[in-house]
């Protein structure tokens, strides 16, 4: 106990203070109650083929440096959790984690989403709004679609990317903001740049770390690590014990092309875990696999 803290007890019980007051006194000497310093969420790529383990070793250095990153990927590999990797593994982990979907969002509205606007900017600015890049200050932001920026956000993206610092819509104070880039797309955005859709200035500046995220398809020796970690998740989720996966289960899960990869196993697999009466997977669970007789 603190010597002022004892003092406060001591004129208590000397009945020189009332109990209030000493409870009053007591009160003003704890220290502040800090906020409590947000965990770190584990994220990993699951697999255990060579492939893999080369495919973290590289990330863990992509994640070293403060330079923007650009994902590339068919859809369903996994883009996302990529650019969470490198968040979570890099300085920027302390800070927050913001994804921004460029193509479900109308045109007019992609600025004011990551920018933010300023009252009256436009029709229905009624007030100040924050944007993705100050929210995310100290963090990452991860752009998924990037190919679908309107050009004029290109340009501002560009000279955040160059400067550091960006306007809101309708707005002339400039806002510094310490944030890490990522783009995610499934197509390959030099053409986009050949086809003068895409600005080569700002292509150049995301490229600096290129990171290929490949199908399913081509890293089928990480099927049964991923198969086991989703029928484990789910059935955590639904709290029951994990089922089997029989050979003749796994053999269709090899022999399928997986046109949207790991999202579709994801969802395959959960909902076998779902449908599995026994404590084994079958055929019989996996009905979109299944020949029809």
């Amino acid at each position: 106990m603190y010597a002022a803290q004892r003092k406060v007890l001591t004129l208590l019980h000397d009945h020189k203070v009332t109990v209030d007051e000493a409870e009053e006194l007591l009160s003003a000497m704890e220290p502040p109650q800090r906020s409590p310093v947000p965990s770190i969420p584990k994220v990993e790529l699951v697999g255990t083929s060579k492939w893999t383990q080369q495919f973290r070793v590289n990330l863990q250095k992509i994640a070293g440096t403060q330079s923007p990153v650009l994902i590339q990927g068919e859809t369903g590999t996994g883009k996302e959790l990529i650019a969470r990797i490198i968040h979570y593994n890099s300085k920027y982990a302390g800070g927050p984690f913001v994804a921004f979907h460029t193509a479900s969002t109308g045109t007019s509205l992609v600025d004011s989403e990551i920018f933010g606007h300023e009252p009256r900017a436009f029709t229905g600015a009624a007030s100040e709004k924050k944007g993705m890049l100050e929210i995310a200050n100290d963090g990452t932001v991860c752009l998924d679609k990037i190919d679908a920026l309107p050009l004029e956000t290109q340009n501002r993206l560009y000279d955040f990317l160059v400067n550091g610092y960006f306007n809101r819509v309708g707005g002339t104070k400039p806002i510094y903001a310490n944030v890490r880039i990522i783009g995610t797309t499934h197509d390959d955005l030099k053409q986009f740049v050949d086809q003068k859709r895409f600005r080569s200035d700002l292509y150049y500046r995301l490229s600096v770390c290129v990171v290929q995220s490949p199908p399913l398809r081509e890293r089928l020796e990480d099927l049964p690590a991923l198969v086991k970690h989703f029928v484990e998740q789910q059935a955590e989720l639904d709290g029951q014990k994990p089922p089997r996966v029989s050979d003749a289960a796994m053999g269709l899960l090899y022999e399928y092309d997986w046109p949207e990869n790991v999202r579709e196993l994801c969802g395959l697999v959960s909902r076998a875990v779902v449908l599995c009466e026994g404590d084994e997977i079958t055929p019989d669970d996996l009905p979109t696999l299944t020949p029809s007789q």
